[in-house]
C-alpha cells in the first residue's frame, strides 16, 4: 500500500517477524540510479500475544530513526500485506483510503496470483505523482502506473542519459524537495560570494558554471511571461569563517547547507571546503525538463556534512604512469564525489617517475605542483608515498648496494637497512618531497611486506643483528622504522605506514597514522588500532586491484 506513513488508522496494530526497519541500498546499472529500500514491519498482522504486538507510533518511530540515520530522501513508502491477511486487511484500508480503489487491480495482481511474488529487488517504481486529497491537508504518494523491471526499462531521449532530479550524491544528511519547478535561464544566472578575491571560491564558480550550463547544451529559452518567482536568478555563497584558507587540514569543517526559495538561492558554510561541496551539490540538482528547459525542484532544503573526515583514492603511478591530464579527470571525478585526499604512490618496484627533466614518462616538477594545485583548487589534498623498505626496486637499479642481497628469489627489492648511506638518502629525498608537497603535513612511507626470509638469509644482516642483540626480524624493521620516523619529524612531517610494520609488531608513536589494506580480518585489523589510540585509515574493503575476492554484488554496494 502505498500511503501516508504518519495517516495510518490506530485499529491497525503491527506485529511481524521484522522487529526493525532494515535498510539497503542497490545500484540499478541500466538506470544508473540508486535504489534505497527501508524493509519495514508490515502492516496489518495481528497476534494474540500481546509483547509482539506493536503500535503505531511505536514503528512511526523506528522507521522515522532509520531514515534519519541511513538516508535523507523517499520517494515511495509501501507497507505491504502478504496473501493470508490480504482480505481482512483491504477492507480496512478501502474504508480509509479511498484512492486505493482504482489501483485494486494491481493489488490484486501482487498479491493473489499464484505467480512468484514480484521481488524488490528486481523492481523499481517508474512514475511517481502526488495526489491531494480536498477533505485531507495530507498529501499521499500513490503509483500512477505499475511497478516495472529495471531489466526492460531503456533510456530513450535523444539527448542522452539524465540524471534523475535531485539525486544527489554522496546523499546528505539531510534533504527536503517540493515537487514544484523553477527554472534557470543559463544567461541571466549571477553567482556570488560573501567572500571577495578568494582564488578558491573564484575558481570554483568558473570551474562549476561549465558544470550548470554546458556551452554544447541547447536549451529552450523560457516564456516571456513566465513568473518572475520561477526563475532562479542568483545563488549566493556565504562563508561564514571569513577566511580563504591556503590548503585543506586533516579536520577541517566541509559542512553546508543549501536553501533555494523561489528566485533565489544560498549556500552556507563555515569554510570555503564546506562551500565547494555545496557548489557540487547545487550542480546536481539541475535537470532538463521534457520542454528542454533547465530547471531545478525547489523550495529545497539541504544539510550536509561528510561522515568521514579522509575520503581518499590511491593512485599508483609506481606501477602505471599516468599523464597529467589523466590525473586530473580524476581529480576532477573526486571533487564531484566529495573525495578530499589522493594517495598518490608516486615510485615503486617497477618504476620511479618522479624526475626533475622533462621526458616520457617522467613527472617533472612543474607537473607535479601543476597536479597538486589543481587538486588544490578542489578541495583536495595530496598524500606523497615513498614506499620503503620493501617495493624499491626501481631505486636498486641506479644503487644497487642500498638493497639488501637476498638468497631467496621471492623476496627481493628491500633497503638494506645496515648500510647508514641510505638513510642519508633518504632523508634527501622526503626533504625534496616535503618541499614540493609543502602545505600537505603527511607523508606515506609505506613498509608493506618487507619478507623477513630476505633479512634471515643475508650473513651480513645475520651478523648485524647479532652485534646490536637482535633475536628476530621485528628488531630490524623497528630500528629501521625508528630512524625514519625521526627523519620526518625533523622535517616537519607527519607519517603515515601500511599495517604491515604494526602488524608485525613494531611499537609505532601514537601520531602515526596507520592504513589497513589486508582484507583479511580487516574489521580485527581496525579494532585493534583504534583501541590502541591510533588514527586510521580504511583500504581493505575497498581495494579494487583485489575485486575478484567479492562477488558483482558486494562491489555495487561498495561502490
Amino acid at each position: 500500500m502505498l500511503v501516508d506513513p504518519t495517516d495510518v488508522p490506530e485499529e491497525m496494530t503491527l506485529r511481524s517477524e521484522t522487529r526493525d526497519p532494515k535498510f539497503e541500498c542497490f545500484f540499478v546499472a541500466v538506470n544508473e540510479m540508486m535504489l534505497n529500500i527501508i524493509d519495514s514491519p508490515g502492516l496489518f498482522e495481528r497476534g494474540s500475544e500481546e509483547d509482539k504486538i506493536r503500535d503505531n507510533m511505536a514503528i512511526m518511530r523506528t522507521i522515522e530513526d532509520c531514515i534519519n540515520r541511513e538516508i535523507t530522501k523517499l520517494h515511495v513508502i509501501c507497507f505491504s500485506i502478504n496473501r493470508d491477511d490480504f482480505k481482512r486487511g483491504y477492507e480496512t484500508v478501502e474504508r480509509q483510503f479511498d484512492t486505493v480503489i482504482e489501483y485494486r487491480q494491481l493489488l490484486i495482481d501482487l498479491f493473489m496470483n499464484e505467480n512468484e511474488p514480484i521481488l524488490i529487488k528486481e523492481t523499481l517504481i517508474n512514475k511517481i505523482r502526488r495526489k491531494r486529497n480536498d477533505e485531507d491537508e495530507n498529501e499521499k504518494l500513490l503509483i500512477k502506473e505499475t511497478l516495472i523491471d529495471t531489466m526492460s526499462q531503456k533510456p530513450n531521449n535523444k539527448y542522452g542519459k539524465l540524471p534523475v532530479p535531485n539525486i544527489v550524491w554522496p546523499q546528505p544528511r539531510y534533504l527536503n524537495v517540493s515537487i514544484d519547478l523553477v527554472y534557470i535561464d543559463p544567461h541571466k544566472f549571477i553567482i556570488d560570494s560573501s567572500l571577495k578575491r578568494c582564488d578558491v571560491i573564484d575558481k570554483a564558480i568558473e570551474n562549476y558554471k561549465a558544470i550548470f550550463h554546458p556551452s554544447k547544451l541547447n536549451t529552450h529559452s523560457l516564456p516571456d511571461n513566465i513568473d518572475e518567482k520561477q526563475v532562479l536568478a542568483m545563488l549566493s555563497i556565504e562563508i561564514k569563517s571569513n577566511k580563504c584558507e591556503k590548503y585543506p587540514t586533516f579536520h577541517v569543517d566541509e559542512s553546508y547547507s543549501i536553501t533555494i526559495e523561489q528566485a533565489y538561492g544560498k549556500i552556507q558554510a563555515n569554510t570555503i571546503w564546506g562551500a565547494l561541496h555545496g557548489l557540487t551539490t547545487f550542480s546536481q540538482l539541475h535537470f532538463i525538463t521534457d520542454d528542454i528547459q533547465l530547471a531545478i525542484n525547489a523550495p529545497i532544503t539541504i544539510e550536509d556534512e561528510p561522515r568521514f573526515p579522509y575520503r581518499g583514492i590511491l593512485l599508483d603511478s609506481g606501477r602505471n604512469f599516468l599523464r597529467t591530464s589523466v590525473i586530473k579527470k580524476h581529480l576532477d571525478m573526486m571533487a564531484y564525489n566529495k573525495f578530499n585526499v589522493l594517495h598518490w604512490r608516486i615510485v615503486g618496484d617497477q618504476f620511479w617517475p618522479l624526475g626533475t627533466v622533462s621526458s616520457d614518462h617522467v613527472y617533472t616538477l612543474e607537473n607535479v605542483q601543476d597536479i597538486i594545485e589543481y587538486a588544490r583548487l578542489r578541495g583536495i589534498r595530496i598524500i606523497p608515498e615513498l614506499n620503503a623498505p620493501g617495493h624499491i626496486n626501481a631505486l636498486g637499479r641506479t644503487f644497487p648496494d642500498f638493497l639488501i642481497n637476498c638468497h631467496s628469489e621471492s623476496t627481493v627489492g628491500i633497503i638494506d637497512p645496515t648500510n647508514t648511506e641510505i638513510y642519508l638518502f633518504i632523508e634527501k629525498i622526503l626533504r625534496e618531497i616535503k618541499q614540493i608537497f609543502e602545505y600537505e603535513s603527511y607523508i606515506h612511507l609505506g613498509m608493506d611486506e618487507v619478507y623477513s626470509a630476505c633479512c634471515i638469509s643475508n650473513l651480513n644482516i645475520q651478523e648485524f643483528m647479532i652485534e646490536n642483540r637482535m633475536s628476530k626480524c621485528t628488531d630490524l624493521m623497528t630500528y629501521y622504522s625508528s630512524a625514519i620516523l625521526e627523519i620526518v619529524q625533523n622535517i616537519g612531517a607527519k607519517p603515515m605506514v601500511w599495517q604491515d610494520v604494526w602488524d608485525d609488531g613494531v611499537n609505532l608513536p601514537l601520531d602515526v597514522v596507520i592504513e589497513i589494506w589486508k582484507d583479511a580480518s580487516w574489521s580485527t585489523y581496525l579494532s585493534k588500532a583504534i583501541n590502541e589510540g591510533y588514527n586510521v585509515v580504511l583500504a581493505a574493503p575497498f581495494n579494487l586491484s583485489m575485486y575478484e575476492q567479492f562477488d558483482l554484488f558486494s562491489i555495487e554496494k561498495f561502490i
